[in-house]
């Protein structure tokens, strides 16, 4: 009865990543951005680790989909919430963009794309986009590493629902 008095858009939205966007809606964003492109590439002689991902589970289909507002907040959360502690973790969009990582030592790095100041990579992997536009909406995969090479994939599709135009409390997107 409770779900009756909430927007359509987040009564779709499963219960886990309502409850998580009520928990998390007060923490502050860290600026985490940084400039850099990512992990420097291997000095010569030394050799470049070489990731296994299964060709199967590059294209499946999303393991999960989160639906979100214009100018609204999306958690974009792996359903493999295992203990497992992933060497590295990329999240890309529509499996090109590459939007955020993290490797071995925790450092995270932002991409500067038209994501750049809206993103926020959480230590359980969750990806949290603000701001959305409309042309957030898409295919996102993360990719996870663990130590020895092995990889996974998972897929969550995002779609961003409301009217275009400005609010005052996001940045102005190219």
């Amino acid at each position: 009865m409770r779900d009756r008095n909430r927007p359509m858009w987040d009564r779709n939205q499963p219960m886990r990543d309502r409850n998580r966007s009520m928990r998390d809606r007060n923490r502050p964003m860290s600026d985490l951005n940084s400039p850099n492109e990512g992990p420097e590439p291997p000095q010569s002689g030394q050799a470049a680790r070489v990731s296994t991902f299964p060709a199967s589970q590059a294209h499946q289909k999303p393991s999960s989909e989160v639906v979100g507002a214009v100018h609204g907040v999306a958690y974009l959360s792996p359903s493999l919430q295992s203990k497992v502690s992933y060497h590295e973790v990329h999240w890309r969009r529509n499996d090109t963009l590459k939007l955020a990582s993290r490797d071995g030592s925790g450092e995270v790095w932002y991409r500067n794309n038209s994501y750049w100041g809206r993103l926020e990579l959480f230590n359980n992997n969750t990806l949290k986009i603000s701001c959305l536009q409309k042309s957030d909406s898409s295919m996102y995969q993360l990719y996870m590493e663990d130590e020895t090479g092995k990889g996974f994939i998972e897929s969550v599709l995002l779609t961003v629902y409301g009217e275009l135009g400005t609010w005052e409390g996001c940045p102005s997107i190219p």
